[in-house]
């Protein structure tokens, strides 16, 4: 019986750790993101300029920059997310006493990280490929 008991503790303690990783892990890649979008992606929307294609960029990269601009503009809307998307997971896994809420704060900590990867990743994308046409058109003219 103490077996039992000592091991359903360990399961309910790596649960709850699981629910406060996943949460910081979610935290952190969201950061990521609102960093990109504030800091990197103004120096693209400059190259864009500088080289006069703003008119002929994807509608992907115009997403980008416009979520950037909403970012740097409502930039106290998006801090409060943030701390909700780290705190949420990390205090339902430490202080719920219920296994149930740091099952689902963890797995929302997963889901925040796939979003998250997946929104860097679009960004990237939508980042890079407007360049990469660019150099290609520098190139023929050499």
């Amino acid at each position: 019986m103490a077996q039992s008991e000592e091991g359903a503790t360990a399961r309910a303690w790596l649960i709850r750790a699981m629910g406060v990783l996943f949460g910081l892990l979610g935290g952190a890649a969201w950061a990521v993101l609102l960093g990109v979008l504030v800091f990197i992606v103004p120096r693209f929307e400059e190259i864009f300029e500088r080289f006069e294609i703003e008119s002929g960029l994807p509608v992907a990269t115009m997403l980008v920059i416009v979520a950037a601009g909403a970012v740097r503009t409502w930039w106290f809307m998006f801090a409060p997310a943030l701390a909700a998307a780290v705190g949420a997971p990390v205090l339902a896994s430490v202080g719920g006493r219920s296994l149930a809420v740091a099952v689902a704060a963890a797995v929302f900590g997963m889901v925040s990280i796939l979003l998250a990867a997946a929104c860097v990743t679009l960004v990237v994308v939508g980042l890079f490929a407007p360049l990469v046409q660019l150099i290609g058109a520098v190139g023929e003219k050499h």
